[in-house]
């Protein structure tokens, strides 16, 4: 297994769900941070030539949906993924760092007008994210 695989299994096989707490952006960027309750998924993608991995995402709703649904997160050396250039709007790019933490994974923008902002998506056991889901 290669280091970036080895990454991107570590934030693998859970479901997280954002709480819609987020910290230090902008009101003009609030809607490109996640309402609470959306539901994040996170996927290995094996490329075939070398043996490296990335990450993809699947998130259940936002404004962004489609440009975070499109981004490659590559794993860094500091066991983060890292998403770059992600167009959330003409003229509005961002970076994206996903960071395993001890209650689920943070979430890291920088925008591209030097902005930074935010938010924790705790992991949510299957049971209980079904219920939810369900009620």
């Amino acid at each position: 297994m290669s280091d970036s695989e080895a990454i991107v299994n570590g934030f693998v096989g859970s479901d997280y769900v954002s709480d819609g707490k987020w910290n230090g952006v902008p009101l003009q960027h609030a809607a490109w941070f996640p309402v609470a309750g959306v539901k994040m998924t996170i996927y290995k993608v094996a490329m075939t030539q070398n043996g490296e991995a990335y990450a993809k995402v699947t998130i259940s709703a936002s404004p962004a949906k489609g440009s975070i649904e499109k981004a490659i997160y590559r794993a860094a050396d500091d066991g983060t993924l890292v998403a770059q250039d992600i167009e959330l709007q003409p003229g509005l790019l961002c970076t994206e760092t996903l960071r395993v933490v001890a209650d689920g994974v943070k979430h890291e923008l920088s925008f591209s007008d030097g902005s930074k902002g935010d938010w924790l998506c705790p992991h949510v056991p299957a049971a209980v994210l079904a219920t939810s889901l369900h009620a």
